[in-house]
């Protein structure tokens, strides 16, 4: 994937069209520093993100059903 890379500042018109001040050019995304998470990354955080929402929906039902 490529993105659009200005060595100037972004500025934006009375339309609100962005408009670069300097030099447009294409930069790799792997020249922008961090990759993306991998398929291993990705499988525990949506892990851990279940098990947390599962902590906080049985403490809500057991709040409820103590009152």
């Amino acid at each position: 994937m490529y993105y659009l890379a200005c060595d100037g500042t972004w500025t934006s018109t009375e339309g609100g069209t962005p408009q670069c001040s300097g030099t447009l050019r294409s930069v790799d995304a792997s020249q922008l520093g961090a990759s993306p998470m991998s398929d291993a990354d990705r499988t525990e955080l949506y892990g851990w993100t279940i098990t947390m929402f599962a902590v906080a929906f049985g403490y809500v039902m057991l709040k409820r059903a103590l009152k």
